[in-house]
């Protein structure tokens, strides 16, 4: 081989190394470029990895933040929380002392006296005004004497809740008297529109002077109910002792009443009293009172009576014994009076029914272990007197030392079957269209035993007497 041939070989050669490396620079170039796009994805990879942190970065931040917001919400909270305990518990101790205030939840005792928490019943009472009891309570009050020119009860729907004690078993021992105002007058005690109330263990005491006139003594007013312990209250003196009026109610057994100058006891304005064994002591039926034009519509001069229901009222007075009045036992104006077993004596007039009023006395005869008892009038004008209208049922009943035993006038009906009268002027008398029943009675040392004489028979303005097996005897005592 020639030179040139040699030569060209080798730039042959020379030229298939450079495509070689050519090639092999152009696969690098290749691969340097998909590294370099390898390169070029993994720094965007990395930025996005960088933003991503950072966001998450600034989300941590706001949570951060957030949960520094929440934590001081929660100390508020907690602030908030105790400041509400706070005033709830200040709620509570206002409760607690509103409870004690305006509310009574457990028995409760309220003593009145000389060194007590209260100085009068008044006071005590007003105490509780306003106030939820739901509880009894008992105003105590200590012996002794209290002076007051009268106090009113009443503002109290609780009243049922509220007794009011002095000294039970010696009501003498607690007094209440009763002293002048101003214009000279007292007005005792008034219960007034309150229910149920018990008020036992007292002596009221008033006067009739022209220094201090003592209007009523006790008063119950306006649809009260007040019940007393039997033999616990006493009244003496003033003008009226019990007046009950206005739809009120009042229950004592035993209530003692003297020495009063206009009634003993009046009931009016549809009133209804349960007295059973009611003892009235007047001055005496001749006793006459001066009423001054200061308190009354004009002066006046009266005697005093005794029981007085009138206006619709009731009353029941099993057993009264009523002494010492002009009326003894006064009912009229369509009321009724139960007073079996009555006893009067040394009255102008016994028992009384004028005007619609009813006036019913009852005897109780003779059973096994039982003896026969009557009711009576004792040294009377007139025994039992019914008149203008008025109605009496006096079976069994007894009338001694009167002018006139029985008596009816002016339209009016005396029923007398089973009675007796002894050592009466007239036993039994009837006038002006009036009636008297008298079957199976009993006279004792007369002076007239009928008139109009005959039964049945007209006379003494058109009445009738209507009588049979009449029993005649000596005198019965």
């Amino acid at each position: 081989m020639n030179l040139s041939d040699q030569l060209t070989d080798a730039i042959d050669a020379q030229n298939a190394l450079t495509q070689a490396v050519a090639d092999k620079m152009g696969q690098v170039g290749g691969s340097v470029g998909q590294f370099q796009g390898r390169v070029d994805q993994l720094a965007n990879d990395i930025a996005a990895q960088m933003a991503s942190t950072q966001a998450v970065a600034g989300k941590v931040g706001e949570i951060d933040g957030r949960v520094a917001q929440l934590s001081d919400d929660i100390a508020a909270q907690m602030a908030s929380t105790q400041a509400v305990a706070g005033k709830v518990g200040e709620i509570d101790g206002r409760i607690e002392q509103f409870v004690k205030n305006w509310g009574i939840d457990g028995y409760t005792t309220l003593e009145v006296g000389a060194g007590k928490p209260f100085d009068s019943i008044l006071a005590a009472w007003d105490s509780l005004i306003g106030k939820t009891l739901k509880a009894d309570v008992l105003i105590k009050v200590a012996d002794g004497v209290y002076t007051t020119t009268g106090f009113t009860l009443t503002n109290q729907p609780f009243a049922q809740r509220i007794r009011i004690e002095g000294n039970v078993g010696d009501p003498d021992a607690c007094q209440i008297k009763f002293t002048p105002d101003a214009n000279g007058a007292s007005h005792g005690v008034i219960f007034d529109n309150v229910r149920n109330v018990v008020f036992s263990g007292f002596k009221l005491i008033g006067e009739v002077t022209d220094k201090n006139w003592t209007i009523r003594c006790l008063l119950i007013h306006l649809g009260s109910r007040v019940w007393s312990a039997p033999g616990s209250v006493q009244i003496e003196g003033g003008a009226i002792g019990l007046a009950v009026s206005s739809g009120a109610q009042y229950e004592c057994k035993k209530l003692h009443i003297s020495n009063t100058r206009q009634w003993g006891v009046l009931l009016g304005s549809g009133a209804r009293a349960f007295l059973e064994s009611l003892r009235l002591a007047g001055p005496g039926k001749d006793v006459k009172t001066t009423f001054p034009a200061r308190l009354y519509d004009t002066e006046s001069t009266q005697p005093p009576h005794g029981l007085g229901v009138m206006d619709t009222a009731q009353c029941w007075a099993f057993e009264a014994h009523i002494t010492g009045y002009w009326h003894a036992a006064f009912v009229t104006r369509s009321s009724y009076l139960w007073c079996d077993l009555v006893k009067i004596e040394r009255c102008e007039y016994g028992g009384y029914a004028a005007y619609g009023g009813v006036l019913w006395s009852y005897w109780s005869p003779a059973a096994p272990g039982r003896p026969e008892r009557r009711p009576s009038v004792d040294h009377a004008n007139v025994g039992f007197f019914a008149d203008f209208g008025g109605k009496v049922i006096a079976i069994g009943a007894i009338a001694k030392h009167c002018r006139i035993g029985f008596h009816a006038g002016h339209h009016s009906l005396l029923y007398a079957s089973a009675s007796y009268a002894s050592r009466c002027s007239t036993s039994y008398s009837s006038h002006a269209q009036s009636m008297v029943l008298a079957n199976d009675v009993t006279l004792y040392d007369w002076d007239t035993d009928f008139t109009p004489p005959n039964s049945d028979v007209p006379g003494n303005g058109n009445a009738i007497i209507r009588y049979s097996n009449v029993y005649y005897h000596l005198p019965y005592d």
